[in-house]
């Protein structure tokens, strides 16, 4: 249940960085490490997201090799 989630969550900021970089979904590369994180420091059930982002998008250039 919580991976798809995450999922989603990933793919919602990946979108947000192509269309600000005004780069087109499908030809933006992004890079990101996420993890899932279920339980706090005290051993509670705590789950969030960790998420490293790169700062910016590169758009995929098939004319060269």
């Amino acid at each position: 249940m919580i991976g798809p989630v995450r999922g989603i969550v990933q793919r919602l900021i990946a979108g947000a960085l192509a269309d600000q970089a005004g780069v087109e979904r499908t030809k933006a590369k992004r890079g990101a490490v996420a993890l899932i994180q279920r339980f706090g420091s005290a051993r509670n059930l705590n789950v969030h997201f960790p998420m490293l982002w790169l700062d910016q998008v590169y758009e995929a250039n098939d004319s060269q090799p």
